[in-house]
């Protein structure tokens, strides 16, 4: 990530901290500055073995409070996809892309470089009772992975179901 975006990240939370009259922690910066090096999607689990990994423990308490502080800012954005865990993602990168998610597994890959992802210019888009604040964009569909295993779902049901072909016996000649 450049600097001067994660030096504008750092100085909207370090003045929402201050307006909400909460510490800024040693706890809340190492949260912060791992999230901002994520460049892909994260989960609490990965946050925690992270942290972990290099030594430095936070409870799971904390983390959470933490993902939920920076949800309600607006850096990150909780994306609730059929995973066991809820995902998360700077704000950030979440409206450069879109989310394909797989109905019959669950897996969920980016689409980066799609011309179909829609702009939405939220400044001009006036809504009734709504302000909104950023886009994301789902396409629900079937993976390659589970397209395959279909296919070839199919294909053992419909030679189970052939009958096998039968072999003609020549008889001998009468004499």
């Amino acid at each position: 990530m450049e600097d001067a975006l994660l030096n504008e990240l750092d100085n909207l939370f370090d003045g929402y901290l201050k307006e909400k009259k909460l510490r800024r922690t040693t706890e809340r910066d190492a949260i912060f500055k791992l999230i901002c090096s994520f460049s892909e999607h994260f989960d609490v689990n990965m946050l925690n073995e992270r942290l972990e990994g290099d030594s430095f423990h936070v409870s799971k308490a904390t983390l959470y409070a933490t993902l939920e502080l920076l949800t309600e800012l607006g850096l990150i954005v909780r994306h609730l996809f059929p995973l066991p865990f809820a995902q998360y993602e700077l704000r950030v990168f979440a409206e450069t892309h879109l989310h394909r998610i797989c109905l019959k597994c669950g897996a969920v890959s980016e689409d980066k470089g799609s011309k179909v992802l829609p702009t939405v210019n939220l400044a001009k888009l006036k809504m009734v009772r709504f302000t909104p604040a950023y886009s994301a964009t789902y396409v629900y569909g079937i993976c390659s992975k589970c397209t395959f295993c279909i296919k070839q779902a199919k294909a053992a049901e419909k030679a189970a179901e052939t009958p096998p072909e039968q072999t003609l016996t020549t008889r001998k000649p009468r004499k």
